[in-house]
């Protein structure tokens, strides 16, 4: 069900299929919308991010309410 998210740990580390099915069993989907927030401001994240489609950018906003990229997380197979 998670085969992008399994091929990026299998790049690391190996799983048996019941550790992998373990592993994806706790993962959780989240649907961002375009321009949406994944974490608002101030707030801690409360658990990892894996980008299987399209772009997050991470910024942060000045005293003029100017935005200023600090990274961007694509995804990469």
């Amino acid at each position: 069900m998670y085969p992008a998210i399994l091929a990026n740990v299998a790049r690391h580390i190996t799983l048996s299929a019941e550790e992998g099915a373990v592993f994806t069993a706790l993962l959780m989907p989240q649907h961002v919308a375009r321009a949406g927030l994944v974490v608002e401001a101030g707030q801690r994240p409360p658990q990892l991010t894996f980008v299987v489609r399209d772009c997050v950018r991470t910024y942060v906003t000045d005293a003029h309410g100017r935005e200023h990229s600090l990274a961007f997380a694509t995804v990469c197979y």
